[in-house]
């Protein structure tokens, strides 16, 4: 058990073979306690491939008719966006993780 005065994940040490950071608890007692079932993992009810490629059109069409109301043209390479996308996946990881 956590004997830290702060329990938050950033600010515990996760040494937990210091005993002035954490208490043993009694392996016979955890091993008595009961087992949740597992829980079965379903597969994705929506075609995320699909959907991922309607979004990336909308906001083509989007980013377009925002350019020709603007006056301006558009032009889309598809292998610069390509090249373009572990760069985007790790930039959005980023933002979501902060790692």
């Amino acid at each position: 058990a956590n004997k830290q005065r702060n329990d938050m994940a950033e600010a515990c040490s996760f040494d937990f073979a210091n005993d002035a950071l954490w208490k043993e608890m009694n392996p016979r007692l955890i091993a008595a306690l009961p087992r949740a079932a597992p829980v079965p993992l379903c597969p994705p009810v929506v075609d995320t491939a699909r959907v991922a490629d309607a979004i990336e059109t909308e906001l083509r069409d989007l980013v377009a008719g925002h350019r020709k109301h603007l006056g301006l043209s558009t032009k889309w390479d598809d292998e610069l966006a390509y090249l373009f996308t572990p760069a985007l996946a790790a930039y959005e990881s980023e933002r979501l993780t902060g790692v």
